[in-house]
């Protein structure tokens, strides 16, 4: 790396003001490293830049200097390409590798083309009468290729005859005077991990890198190595190709590697008594010493360019009127070899007088008395007057230790225009550190005075321009017969328990010497015990005659006793909502340290942990770098899912009708159900389904068909089960019955002790050739306390003697239950031949039949609360005989509805909203429907035909216009009338008893 040359860009720490102006520039001194800030990337480019007068063609060395740019671009590939200049830094440029070489194939052999980048175009031009006896090759961005007037912003034309040689952001060809820059780089450089030169034993580590070429990518280096990065510890010069598909490739520019060896020698070891001797050490460095210049900027005018750069006439760069004033900044160096200020001015009328001063110090100064320059009376006229002074004029003001005030005073009655006041201290890049500095003069020079009150051994460090260091020793005795002579030397330890290290005074004893050749005795202060760290301590020694002497020396305590850390307990969970991980959040672990802990956490990046086995690492920090580890087994487990029921609704179905599923399962995380209707057809999903949904179908063909219900969850887990459903081709037919049947114990599930008389009556048919049957269902079991009131239907089959009909209702006024009752008809209808009355093997309509029925009915969710046929298929034969009543199942609806009266008993008018009773002939209960006409209570009455009333109750008026009534069993068969009254409102009905 080059030297720094302008010190203000590095270490600046604060402001020194004085009078009028202040501006920042407290500058520390990096005594090592000043040449590691920053590493090189060495990428080969060609670049092409040169300055131009406005009105004045190129001359020959211009016109060569373009040429030899245009060959070296031959045959070469690059990565991209800029075009920029004086008036446009940014400038115009490619990214596209393939252009760029495009690109620079039609400048290296001079033909004209195109070369089109998106919406942009670069055209290259060939014009006669080139000034080098050759055509002119010509360069535009987004420019005219049939022209060669130039008359595009972006021209470049190095070889014209005339002034026309373009411009970079200009009008046209006879644009301002500029600087004009084009670099193709080629996209393959070497970047260095560390500075590339370095002292013995060091090594830097050069990688690869490029922009060109496409995978698969090759190596190979100037020193034979094939590999994208090598690690260099020798000296020498690198450069690297990479090769890529479709015989891309690209070679790097040079990077040089240097070794620096260096030695210094303390001298020869020397014995005083009273009189300081000089030290001087030899430092020898294979890469010189070199001198850094460090840049101050006392005073920058308002309107200048900044950081005090001046490029123009100082009147036009902003200069300030000013007077009386003095500018200062402080800086904090070592081995200043040469102080330099430069001012940049135009005085007025009247003489200026300048003070150079050094911490208050005045070192010299200089009378302007030529007011030929002045802005007011000249428009040009830059100035700078630069002053020099050698050591010999200010190191005796010069603070080696500390901050030091450079200073600039002016003082002018008129003023002057000022643009700026640059100062510049020049040190040497080479340093002396001598230790112990007890006893020396200066322990950062090269040659310091010792005058060592007692023995010592003195030792000086020699750095280099780059950091490398050396060390030599060399002993001053210190021998007049008097009192001991103590000699310390530094001393090591590790802290205990309670982060502290006790040290014996004798240990800091390196070799104490006494003329009286007694014992010596030591004490230290302080005693200790000692902190971590290093603390400075005065050993003290003293002879037999009671004679002392003391030094100085240190105490280093470490604290080497690892923190301790328990393991903590592993930790279980479930997976989280809809995912396939868990949020946890962890309790740190107990630890602690003999010092101080400085922090306690884990590897992991957030509170998010995927299902399985997750091993985490907590790791306790003390504040000195001591760490402990110990690990935690974090589980998430994942459920597969559970499928809890299945409702098919109806489990058998008609053809083309629509089937329900009801699914209900147990799991937090599933991501999607499948389920495949085995007919064929593409199996049905939904994504992330709730944990009770419904899913709907229909089959155009009769079967038996098995349905296959799968979930699956986030983690992959799945859960499958199958579900029968019957279909069949006609819906015909109705039934009809009213009865009951002895309800045994376990049908009713939730009191399975229940037992008793279960009524039934319904009716149902298909109307007009409708899809879904219409009729009503009653069913009463009051050793249960079941009431069911059916709502509609949804299927009735009809199969010979044996019927299946499913519909939804209210149960105990709650609505969303199912009921299936599948029943068989054991007697066989004949038809009368004369058209009369169906006959009967038994006539007696109130004998017992040996028909058979089953009641089975759900709730909302699906689950069975009652069934007289428990676990049996929904298809299954009716079992359960009647004890009283009948079932009558017509396939024929017409001939049916023809021969049999309707078992419901309607008003005495036709309307839909009159009122409605069933079953009617009843046994010892009946439900009516009415429909009120306001909110005001309902009154319903049954007389006998003599006027005798047997029931009187009052009613408040129901949501779904329906009541039941329980009536005396006692009550003889035959014909009576029900009344039923709300207000003005009176409804009459025919009710017979059987």
């Amino acid at each position: 790396m080059k030297p720094m040359a302008v010190f203000c860009r590095f270490g600046m720490k604060s402001i020194t003001n004085n009078r009028v102006h202040a501006y920042p520039a407290r500058i520390a001194m990096l005594v090592l490293g000043l040449f590691v800030l920053g590493f090189g990337v060495s990428a080969q480019t060609v670049k092409w830049t040169d300055s131009f007068i406005g009105g004045q063609q190129p001359t020959a060395e211009q016109c060569e200097k373009w040429t030899t740019f245009l060959t070296e671009l031959s045959g070469k590939n690059f990565a991209s390409v800029k075009l920029s200049g004086t008036f446009d830094e940014q400038g115009k440029s490619i990214s596209d590798p393939v252009a760029a070489t495009q690109l620079a194939a039609l400048l290296s052999s001079k033909t004209a083309g195109v070369v089109n980048v998106g919406s942009d175009y670069w055209v290259v031009t060939l014009c006669g009468g080139g000034a080098c006896n050759t055509p002119s090759v010509t360069l535009s961005y987004k420019g005219n290729q049939a022209e060669c007037d130039c008359s595009d912003n972006y021209t470049l034309r190095p070889h014209a005859a005339g002034p026309n040689w373009g411009g970079v952001n200009s009008q046209s060809c006879s644009g301002p005077s500029q600087t004009m820059s084009l670099e193709f780089n080629s996209g393959v450089s070497i970047s260095a991990n560390g500075p590339t030169s370095f002292c013995v034993g060091g090594n830097v580590i050069l990688t690869a890198q490029t922009e060109i070429c496409s995978p698969p990518l090759t190596y190979l280096w100037s020193n034979g190595a094939t590999t994208e990065s090598i690690t260099v510890n020798e000296p020498g010069s690198f450069s690297v190709t990479v090769s890529g598909a479709g015989g891309c490739s690209g070679i790097s520019e040079t990077i040089q590697v240097s070794i620096m060896d260096i030695s210094v020698i303390a001298g020869e070891d020397v014995t005083i008594c009273d009189e300081p001797v000089q030290l001087y050490a030899t430092g020898v460095s294979g890469g010189g010493s070199g001198t850094m210049v460090n840049k101050l900027c006392l005073f920058d005018a308002s309107g200048g360019a900044g950081n005090c750069t001046f490029t123009n006439d100082l009147c036009t760069e902003g200069a300030e009127l000013i007077s009386n004033q003095s500018f200062s900044q402080s800086i904090t160096i070592l081995n200043p070899i040469e102080l330099n200020f430069h001012l940049y001015y135009s005085p007025i009328l009247t003489n200026t007088n300048f003070l150079f001063k050094l911490n208050g110090q005045q070192i010299d100064s200089f009378v302007e008395a030529d007011d030929n320059g002045a802005c007011d009376t000249r428009p040009f006229g830059q100035y700078p007057r630069s002053f020099s002074f050698e050591p010999n004029q200010f190191i005796q003001h010069w603070n080696q230790a500390g901050e030091n005030i450079v200073s600039v005073e002016i003082l002018s009655d008129a003023g002057l225009y000022l643009a700026g006041i640059i100062a510049e201290v020049v040190s040497s890049n080479e340093f002396y550190s001598w230790s112990p500095s007890a006893g020396l003069s200066n322990a950062s020079i090269q040659n310091p005075l010792a005058s060592p009150e007692v023995s010592t051994l003195y030792t000086v460090t020699y750095t280099n321009a780059i950091g490398c260091t050396d060390t030599d020793q060399v002993q001053v005795n210190v021998i007049c017969d008097t009192a001991p002579v103590a000699i310390c030397k530094s001393v090591s330890a590790s802290a205990a328990s309670n982060c502290a290290a006790i040290v014996a005074a004798k240990q800091f004893d390196g070799g104490s010497t006494s003329s009286s050749n007694g014992t010596l005795t030591f004490t230290v202060s302080p005693a200790g015990p000692y902190a971590v760290g290093t603390t400075e301590v005065t050993l003290t020694v003293t002879d037999s005659n009671g004679e002392s002497s003391s030094c100085k020396t240190t105490v280093t305590v470490t604290d080497t006793t690892l923190p301790s850390i328990v393991a903590p307990e592993d930790v279980v969970v479930a997976n989280g909502e809809g995912v396939c991980s868990a949020k946890i959040t962890l309790t740190a672990p107990e630890a602690s340290d003999n010092c101080e802990l400085e922090s306690l956490k884990h590897d992991q990046t957030d509170d998010i942990f995927p299902v399985g086995e997750t091993i985490v690492t907590w790791t306790a920090k003390d504040v000195h770098g001591n760490q402990q580890t110990a690990t935690q087994n974090v589980i998430v487990n994942n459920t597969s899912p559970v499928i809890n029921s299945v409702v098919v609704s109806p489990s058998t179905a008609a053809i083309n009708s629509q089937v329900t599923l009801g699914i209900t399962y147990t799991d937090n995380n599933v991501s999607g159900a499948t389920i495949d209707w085995d007919d064929f057809s593409a199996p049905q999903t939904v994504n992330k389904p709730a944990n009770i949904f419904e899913v709907f179908h229909s089959y155009a063909k009769s079967g038996s068909y098995s349905v296959t219900i799968t979930l699956t969850d986030e983690c992959g887990s799945s859960a499958f089960v199958y579900e029968t459903i019957m279909v069949f081709e006609k819906r015909v037919g109705s039934v009809r019955g009213s009865g009951w049947f002895n309800s045994m114990p376990g049908y009713y599930l939730k009191d399975r002790k229940a037992s008793g008389k279960a009524q039934f009556a319904f009716t149902a048919e298909y109307k007009n050739l409708g899809t879904v049957p219409v009729g009503n269902t009653t069913f009463n079991f009051k050793a249960g306390n079941l009431k069911f009131r059916s709502a509609q239907y949804e299927l009735l089959l009809v199969d010979g003697e044996n019927a299946f009909l499913t519909g939804t209702g209210k149960l105990n006024n709650k609505g969303g239950y199912g009921i299936l009752i599948s029943m068989v008809d054991d007697e066989t209808k004949v038809k009368d031949p004369k058209g009369g009355k169906d006959k009967k093997d038994n006539a007696d309509k109130n004998s017992k039949k040996s028909d058979r029925i089953r009641v089975k009915i759900w709730d909302p969710s699906g689950k069975v609360i009652y069934d007289t046929q428990l676990g049996a298929k929904d298809e299954a034969v009716a079992t359960t005989v009647l004890g009283g009543g009948s079932i009558e199942i017509e396939k024929d609806k017409m001939d049916f509805m023809n021969s049999y009266e309707s078992p419901v008993a309607t008003s005495f008018g036709e309307d839909e909203e009159s009122t409605k009773v069933f079953p009617n002939p009843y046994s010892d209960w009946v439900e009516v429907q009415f429909h009120a006409v306001s909110q005001e209570n309902i009154t319903i009455l049954i007389i006998e035909m003599s006027g005798n009333v047997i029931f009187n109750q009052i009613f408040p008026v129901s949501e779904d216009g329906s009541y039941s009534l329980d009536l005396p069993s006692d009550t003889r068969a035959g014909f009576y009338i029900l009344k039923i009254k709300q207000g003005n409102k009176v409804e009459i009905v025919r009710l017979e008893r059987d």
